[in-house]
């Protein structure tokens, strides 16, 4: 399963992507992500706020707050093994679970190549700021999951800030100025902002996790029919067995090997 592209060291995992070779900005294990539609310094209706945890193994813990006219939604999704997707919270859409996985997927991918351009190399031997001013009249930006991808093609361009905090911790700003990929065309802007961190501490999913109260999903190739027929793509399919904890999850995939 490859949920986030560019290369991840462990194609099979959920983790953020990674440089062919080296540390890149898409190397980090707790990332903080803020995407505002429009550009605007205060997150409008619409903004959403990733928090990625990511496991040495490639498992990972990812939460969503949306901003609504009615308030803030809360969703909780787990990675795990590479073949089982867990929810809390808000509903997700049925059929189209994992389609709020690539959202974060891609939008995570979109500000790790810009800052990757800004700012090639490892992020945690920044000593000082550095201005983003990008504008690129010749390569597209492109961002890919197992389920989903999508094409910024030139003119687009970044301005903002790189701010180092220390420990391995950097701050970032970036306004995003490109054209709708999806017709009618138009000059559209997104505001990413956030944090990276590569903690010596790495995130982990214990065994011992509980989950209750968890919607329990299996990744993989799926069967959908539309309008057109029987169309196979990668999705999530609600598993109708219960599982006590992450540890029981991942022994019934080592059981289903044997």
């Amino acid at each position: 399963m490859v949920l986030f592209a560019c290369g991840a060291a462990r194609a099979q995992t959920a983790r953020p992507g990674g440089a062919a070779s080296g540390v890149s900005w898409l190397q980090g294990n707790r990332v903080r992500l803020t995407v505002s539609p429009g550009g605007a310094a205060t997150p409008p209706a619409g903004a959403r706020t990733y928090t990625f945890s990511i496991a040495a193994d490639g498992d990972m813990r990812i939460g969503i707050e949306e901003q609504t006219p009615q308030g803030t939604s809360a969703t909780e999704i787990l990675l795990i093994s590479g073949r089982f997707m867990a929810s809390r919270g808000s509903k997700l859409e049925k059929g189209y679970e994992i389609d709020t996985v690539d959202a974060a997927a891609l939008s995570w991918q979109i500000a790790g190549q810009i800052l990757g351009r800004a700012s090639p190399g490892d992020p945690a031997r920044l000593r000082a700021p550095v201005r983003i001013a990008l504008a690129e009249n010749r390569v597209p930006i492109h961002v890919v999951t197992s389920s989903a991808e999508e094409t910024f093609d030139p003119p687009w361009s970044a301005q903002g800030r790189i701010n180092p905090i220390g420990n391995s911790r950097v701050d970032f700003e970036i306004v995003f100025a490109f054209r709708n990929p999806m017709p009618p065309s138009a000059a559209m802007e997104m505001r990413y902002s956030g944090r990276w961190e590569r903690s010596p501490t790495s995130p982990a999913l214990p065994d011992s996790m509980s989950l209750d109260g968890w919607s329990i999903y299996a990744l993989g190739a799926q069967r959908r029919r539309d309008k057109d027929g029987v169309a196979v793509d990668f999705g999530a399919s609600p598993l109708p067995q219960r599982f006590s904890t992450v540890g029981e999850l991942r022994r019934s995939l080592a059981d289903r090997r044997r």
